[in-house]
């Protein structure tokens, strides 16, 4: 089973899981939210689109972005592709705030509407058609291998699954650019992950020197204390 496949597989597999009206929650969706490392304020009122996206590719042995909960913290995930494949993640615009967004996961192609499954679509996990037009990027797992084959443009999934069909015209890009974008890929994860601890290493950084000048200054201060008493 291909990549993109098997990330459809578990996506769906979810569809119906809904919030629940009132003080409790939807344990499943407290496990969506688990998995993508947010502890919510409100149960499963908190936006949790990302904490859906983040669940199914822990499923699939894929880990999501440190921040998985925040929508368009999937733009740096993975690895970029131009056009959309059953399977990748798709993250979009959500009002007019540059800071809020939406991702779900390509189910199938139809012309210029994709349809997607998504966590907190209507409160649910469900499917809903998007315009292509308006995505603002496409990501794919940077260890699966890009599908080979015909992802068709127009009408339902295909009995293999997912629209993705293993005959007729190759598409994506020749093996030697598939194993440039995995590298660039695995490079801006080896840099992210360098940040990161750049930025940990430089906080305690500055704690420590703050402890060791009130360090400095006992020891000067104590004995003429002392002396004094």
């Amino acid at each position: 089973m291909t990549a993109g496949l098997e990330i459809l597989k578990i996506a769906r597999s979810e569809l119906g899981q809904h919030e629940v009206e009132g003080p409790d929650s939807n344990p499943r969706v407290l496990e969506y939210m688990k998995a993508a490392g947010y502890e919510p304020a409100n149960g499963d009122d908190d936006p949790w689109c990302g904490c859906f996206a983040g669940w199914v590719m822990v499923q699939a042995g894929y880990a999501p972005p440190v921040i998985a909960a925040r929508a368009r913290a999937w733009l740096d995930w993975g690895m970029p592709i131009d056009e959309p494949v059953p399977g990748c993640i798709a993250v979009w615009p959500r009002g007019t705030n540059v800071a809020h967004g939406h991702v779900n996961i390509v189910d199938r192609i139809d012309g210029d509407n994709l349809h997607c499954l998504g966590g907190n679509q209507g409160n649910a996990v469900s499917s809903r058609v998007y315009d292509i037009k308006d995505a603002l990027g496409f990501r794919w797992p940077i260890r699966a291998p890009l599908p080979i084959g015909e992802a068709p443009r127009t009408g339902p999934a295909t009995a293999t699954g997912a629209g993705i069909v293993t005959t007729g015209v190759m598409m994506g890009p020749p093996a030697e650019a598939v194993q440039t974008m995995q590298s660039v890929g695995a490079w801006q994860a080896i840099i992210h992950s360098a940040t990161m601890t750049a930025t940990f290493v430089q906080t305690h950084l500055l704690w420590v020197a703050a402890a060791a000048a009130t360090y400095a200054a006992l020891c000067h201060v104590l004995p003429w204390w002392r002396a004094r008493r």
